[in-house]
């Protein structure tokens, strides 16, 4: 079975226009994915700025310093901007970068080798959710019912990542989820 929907930026890399393919119990996903280092550093970068604007807030209230409590409006600023236009960008530069090959980068795995099978909320793992805390709420909130979310292996490395993909409808939600269900490892 195909199926089509749009791929949250989560470890996996795969965002925007993603296709999944479940046949003879293998799974192949396909769409724009930026590069594991890219990835990282963005990432890197959002924890940064977010996570810097507690020291901010303790320097300023500890030193009585006016200087450390105004940067951490700009501290939170800059990281809603880096995580705006990373998200924007790194995946359209990856979607222009395959108009020339006519292919998008493509993984695939066992049915079995599928973990934690989910429809809705819980698609922010592995530590995803102490990147984009304020985003959440908002995102579980659309994604009911019609996101799907599963841990499976990456391609590029040993590990397992999440991969989560919205759909229009919840019937093509719920038959890639039971598809996926059949070989799973780990049942939710």
């Amino acid at each position: 079975m195909n199926f089509q929907g749009f791929g949250y930026r989560t470890n996996s890399r795969f965002a925007d226009c993603v296709k999944v393919r479940v046949e003879d119990q293998k799974v192949t996903v396909s769409g724009p994915r930026v590069s594991s280092f890219i990835y990282r550093l963005w990432i890197i970068a959002q924890v940064v700025l977010l996570w810097s604007t507690i020291p901010m807030l303790l320097l300023g209230l500890l030193l009585w310093d006016w200087r450390y409590l105004v940067s951490i409006p700009g501290l939170y600023l800059l990281h809603y901007l880096v995580s705006a236009l990373g998200a924007a960008i790194l995946w359209s530069l990856a979607n222009a970068g395959t108009c020339t090959s006519g292919k998008f980068p493509t993984v695939s795995f066992d049915v079995n080798e599928v973990k934690r099978v989910k429809i809705g909320a819980g698609w922010a793992r592995n530590g995803l959710w102490f990147v984009i805390p304020e985003f959440i709420p908002l995102v579980n909130k659309v994604s009911e019912g019609v996101t799907v979310s599963f841990e499976a292996p990456d391609g590029d490395s040993p590990k397992d990542v999440t991969y989560a993909i919205q759909f229009s409808k919840t019937e093509d939600a719920k038959a890639l989820a039971e598809l996926l269900n059949t070989g799973c490892s780990i049942k939710l």
